[in-house]
């Protein structure tokens, strides 16, 4: 028993002096994404990732006119960083990350690894066409009130005017004159012979100055009737006629 428990302990012994190597993950450089598809105007974005490696990564775009990128150069040391790419026009292009100067925790070199990111830059779809409001209903006129009946003030009617004034008839001076003469020479005919009766003295029994009175008398009173009767005609004939509008509606 003595020989096996010694033989034991030798081997656990010799165990412990041996040299124990732990196996570590390899180092590497890697991207989030192989390709992104974006629309003019747009923009995405991916990560770029050191594992277990440190050193410089250089980004860039092989069509700037098409999309561009937010970082162009970046230090990781097993770290990551993120990468933002702006769509400028439609087309594609592609994103290279290139490791310079970068080693893994193991010494290995990765100086010159690449990674790449396709990109597809689309044209914006054309834009709906705004669809028409729809009319209004138009709304149901209420329904219309009906008047109540006025009493219209009654209207005499007026009587029609003539608009031109009655033609009168009103003698001419020449006929006004020889109407006079006419009178007169009759009146003087009587009284011829009135004056031959006193010039020959056949009045003894008449009163003369009472014929002669008288006679002038007769005389004035038919000049003052003929005289009246022309101004009345005269009056008569410029008497102005009431026009239509002259004539005053009755208020009612």
């Amino acid at each position: 028993m003595s020989k096996i428990k010694k033989c034991l302990m030798a081997v656990v012994i010799a165990l412990g002096l041996m040299p124990v190597s732990m196996a570590s993950a390899a180092g590497n450089l890697s991207v989030s994404t192989g390709s992104l598809s974006m629309t003019t105007g747009g923009s995405a974005s991916f990560t770029v990732t050191a594992n277990n490696a440190a050193g410089r990564v250089d980004i860039s775009s092989s069509n700037a006119g098409v999309a561009r990128v937010s970082v162009s150069s970046s230090f990781l040391d097993n770290s990551s960083v993120s990468v933002t790419v702006t769509a400028v026009a439609a087309g594609s292009a592609t994103i290279t990350v290139r490791a310079t100067d970068m080693t893994t925790y193991d010494d290995e070199n990765l100086t010159g690894t690449a990674r790449t990111v396709s990109i597809n830059v689309s044209a914006p779809a054309p834009a709906q066409p705004a669809q028409p409001a729809q009319p209004a209903q138009p709304s149901t006129p209420a329904a219309a009130t009906k008047p109540r009946a006025t009493t219209q003030p009654k209207t005499t009617e007026t009587p029609a005017v003539a608009a031109e004034s009655e033609a009168v008839e009103v003698p001419s001076t020449a006929e006004e004159e020889n109407a006079i003469e006419e009178v007169l020479d009759e009146l003087l005919k009587e009284e011829e012979p009135l004056g031959e009766a006193i010039t020959t003295g056949e009045t003894n029994n008449i009163d003369v100055w009472m014929i002669v009175a008288i006679v002038e008398a007769v005389l004035l009173v038919i000049s003052n009737a003929i005289w009246l009767l022309l101004a009345f005609k005269s009056k008569k004939a410029t008497k102005p006629v009431a026009t239509p509008q002259e004539i005053e509606t009755p208020q009612i």
